[in-house]
């Protein structure tokens, strides 16, 4: 295979890839996540993620006083509707046993 073949082969390969999601309706993110757990109210409240320096803007939902799941804010010229793994791990952060939920007192 020549130099020459073997390059259009990968940007042919690396257009396939990167194409399809859009025209298949993949985007706008939030769309995709819309799924609603079954039962109770569902509420939704803008927040901004803490787990990095970025602070990205998102939607908080909650199902009842329970977290269900964290979503990016679309209208956010950074993160555009995504966050990063930290961010839409933000659940498992606020439910861990661990987490400290009073202020330490030096005793």
């Amino acid at each position: 295979m020549k130099r020459r073949d073997f390059i259009k082969l990968s940007l042919t390969a690396g257009f396939g890839a990167a194409v399809p999601p859009v025209f298949l309706g993949a985007y706008p993110f939030r769309d995709s996540l819309a799924v609603e757990p079954p039962g109770g109210k569902i509420s939704v409240s803008p927040t901004v993620c803490n787990m990095c320096f970025w602070k990205c803007s998102g939607f908080v939902h909650k199902k009842g006083e329970t977290l269900w799941k964290i979503i990016g804010n679309e209208d956010d010229l950074h993160c555009q509707g995504r966050l990063c793994t930290r961010g839409t791990g933000g659940i498992g952060a606020y439910t861990d046993p661990d987490r400290l939920t009073t202020p330490m007192m030096r005793v």
